[in-house]
């Protein structure tokens, strides 16, 4: 247990939420930073423009796919911890992810990370 001013926090807790937060802003810097982050959104918005804008769209979906599969990834080992590990753990989570999804907007980040 840690305490900090006088509210008792649990270790796994705040380990989970620190990763959390660095793989958040790491994906960030990803998604703002780089050449193959930036090509994401516009393939997101119109596959052919990017296309004829010289991007490799099957590229972007491959990469993106493997981005969610392992932020879903890190995302169980972070939450294993905390709660009880069964074949339909995740259904707790899909309304929340949803309303989060739906609140937040689909279009910004801080959006996203506003409603959650």
């Amino acid at each position: 247990m840690i305490r900090v001013f006088g509210t008792a926090f649990n270790l796994s807790q705040v380990v989970a939420f620190v990763i959390a937060v660095a793989l958040t802003l790491a994906l960030f810097a990803f998604m703002k930073w780089t050449h193959t982050g930036r090509s994401c959104g516009p393939t997101a918005q119109d596959h052919d423009a990017a296309t004829l804008m010289g991007i490799d769209t099957d590229r972007v979906y491959r990469l993106t796919f493997a981005i969610g599969i392992a932020c879903v990834g890190a995302a169980g080992v972070l939450v294993s911890p905390l709660y009880a590990v069964y074949p339909t753990a995740g259904l707790q989570f899909v309304l929340l992810a949803y309303v989060v999804v739906v609140l937040g907007g689909l279009a910004t980040w801080w959006g996203r990370c506003w409603a959650a």
